[in-house]
């Protein structure tokens, strides 16, 4: 029922529409875009330099499937597009982030500039592989992006390609499609 309701009045933007709505629906109280991923970067509408080449953290913009679209097939259609999955982020820490799962790290292989996000082993017992640690302030969003593709997207419980087998359990009837390693993350 969830999905028929979120379903219903969808509008797609498409994909090459994301950066002119993020520039309407990340706005921060300073005027810049939101950036998920990055401390250092302010993106306004009218400066917003989006990805081509980049060589370090700041130097362009990025939409990040926050669910990595390899874990579904690669399409930038349907959820490949979608304004609530694909969020705006630096594009050099959107690339070290890779198609690794959310998680919490415990031994850090990289962290962006003032240690605002993590990517490392996971220091959550259930999981040992590496894992990508927004900032604090985001990790509510990206929970609740999660919860939401479930609920939007059909199937979405299958999008266990890749890595998305440890936060996808392939069935909706046991945590509503999420393994227990994502239930108790996402929750926390």
């Amino acid at each position: 029922n969830l999905r028929k309701i979120t379903a219903s009045g969808y509008k797609s933007l498409g994909y090459d529409g994301l950066y002119s709505a993020y520039t309407k629906t990340d706005l921060n109280e300073k005027g810049y875009i939101n950036d998920y991923y990055s401390n250092v970067t302010s993106w306004s509408a009218s400066s917003m330099k989006t990805c081509g080449n980049y060589k370090a953290e700041g130097d362009c913009f990025n939409r990040e499937h926050s669910i990595p679209k390899s874990w579904w097939g690669g399409t930038t259609s349907n959820q490949g597009c979608d304004v609530y999955i694909v969020v705006p982020t630096d594009g050099y820490v959107n690339n070290r982030r890779s198609a690794y799962p959310f998680g919490e790290v415990g031994n850090v292989k990289y962290a962006s500039k003032n240690n605002y996000c993590l990517l490392g082993e996971s220091s959550i017992s259930s999981y040992s592989g590496t894992v990508f640690e927004p900032n604090d302030e985001w990790k509510g969003d990206f929970a609740r992006i999660y919860f939401y593709a479930l609920a939007r997207w059909n199937n979405s419980e299958n999008w266990t390609s890749g890595d998305g087998s440890v936060v996808f359990s392939g069935s909706l009837s046991k945590n509503c499609g999420l393994t227990d390693y994502a239930l108790n993350l996402f929750l926390k």
